[in-house]
């Protein structure tokens, strides 16, 4: 992604600037159906009582319930999302579009998984409600995006 000397630019000239990776809904349809796919395998062994409770079949309950929590908090707040000046668009995979003033944006936090940087935003729709949206990037080589969305909102919030 551009420095940002190119970013604070491209934003004063009210260019559009992609925030989310172009696999988003892939990305979360993906973890969606490893996520199916675990359950399927998984719960038949944890609900075995059989041999027992053993350490490594509580382990697989607990991996899986954390999967599948990520996986729902994923698809009800993954959104596609562009600025366009002091406009940002998000789009959530199973929810409305919203367009937001950047100052509208109370909270940012982010946090990196392998080569995928999650940012969390917690804004307030244009009825006063309060809304959060999770916005993926791809910090592979094949992408290159350095710049988290939350680092290119503030920059935005900032001019």
């Amino acid at each position: 992604m551009q420095d940002l000397g190119k970013l604070r630019e491209k934003i004063q000239k009210g260019q559009t600037i992609q925030l989310s990776s172009d696999f988003t809904k892939g990305g979360t349809y993906i973890t969606i159906g490893i996520s199916i796919i675990a359950a399927i395998f998984l719960t038949p062994k944890i609900l075995d009582s059989s041999e027992g409770l053993q350490t490594n079949i509580l382990l697989a309950g607990v991996m899986l319930l954390v999967l599948v929590a990520l996986a729902i908090y994923q698809l009800l707040y993954a959104a596609e999302a562009e600025l366009r000046g002091k406009k940002l668009t998000l789009k959530k995979i199973t929810g409305k579009e919203f367009v937001i003033d950047v100052n509208q944006v109370n909270k940012t936090s982010s946090f990196q998984s392998r080569s995928t940087k999650y940012t969390i935003l917690k804004f307030v729709d244009g009825s006063g409600n309060p809304e959060t949206a999770l916005i993926m990037n791809s910090n592979s080589i094949l992408f290159g995006k350095e710049v988290t969305a939350g680092e290119v909102v503030k920059l935005a919030q900032q001019l």
